[in-house]
């Protein structure tokens, strides 16, 4: 795993390195043919548009856009290649080599996991049992019954 990681950033630092340096070349090579081709062949090749003022702006474009450009392509052409390098990995993967106290953790967060079940039931539940008592006209208090004393009533102290 490591030697594949390794070979990822070596590869992207190269091309990073040979696009950053292609860039340069491809800038440096279009700026000369743009001083020595005549008006009606740029206006063949590039058309209508505006005409490129080549400078050190549009130098550092070319570094940085062809240093991306192959640092991403050195570091997937080097992925790709090499993924079959991970099947040891995912192999050994498969197999539960784990200590007992982690054993234990991931245990107790199964069970955790369950308990969360059976509490969403009860909630459902207690919430069904008090619509219930409050469509059918008794309190949720349990002490009287559900029927309250009136306080004028002759009897009540």
């Amino acid at each position: 795993m490591a030697n594949l990681r390794r070979d990822v950033w070596t590869s992207g630092f190269k091309g990073l390195f040979y696009g950053s340096a292609s860039g340069f070349v491809l800038h440096t090579t279009a700026r000369f043919l743009d001083r020595y081709i005549d008006e009606s062949t740029k206006k063949k090749i590039i058309g209508s548009s505006r005409q490129i003022k080549f400078n050190r702006n549009t130098v550092f474009l070319s570094v940085l856009l062809g240093g991306a450009l192959g640092s991403f392509t050195g570091a997937t052409v080097t992925g790709k290649n090499e993924v079959h390098n991970l099947h040891r990995v995912m192999e050994k993967g498969k197999k539960d080599t784990s200590s007992p106290y982690q054993q234990k953790i991931n245990r107790a967060k199964e069970e955790e996991l369950e308990g969360l079940e059976t509490r969403k039931t009860r909630r459902m539940v207690r919430r069904k049992t008090i619509a219930k008592r409050l469509e059918e006209g008794n309190g949720l208090s349990d002490s009287h019954g559900g029927h309250w004393l009136d306080e004028t009533d002759p009897d009540v102290k």
